[in-house]
């Protein structure tokens, strides 16, 4: 889930009728914003809705409850990221798939 509009402002979160049993989501940033959002309706974390994100970052360890989180080593990310895209440049049509480890964080939103 993008939670940024194109103007930079956050995009309003919107509840379904009916919850799923969990939300993965793309960032601690929108996970945070996403435990409000639920609190905000009178829906309890983790115990009718459960929250995981990936990050790892500052919002996952403010945020109560704590998120679960999995953790990515940054660097290593981003050191990757810059590789593939030299490559893709480089080479038309290039294609890879990449797998980079990560350690979950397990925390009270789950």
């Amino acid at each position: 889930m993008n939670d940024r509009a194109e103007s930079g402002r956050d995009i309003p979160l919107l509840l379904p009728d009916c919850l799923p049993t969990a939300y993965l989501c793309v960032c601690d940033k929108t996970a945070y914003r996403l435990v409000n959002v639920l609190a905000a309706a009178g829906i309890r974390v983790p115990e009718q809705v459960a929250v995981v994100t990936f990050d790892d970052s500052t919002y996952s360890r403010r945020c109560s409850p704590r998120l679960t989180t999995i953790s990515v080593e940054k660097d290593q990310l981003i050191n990757r990221c810059i590789t593939l895209l030299l490559k893709k440049i480089r080479t038309d049509g290039y294609r890879e798939h990449v797998f980079l480890s990560g350690q979950i964080r397990v925390r009270e939103s789950c």
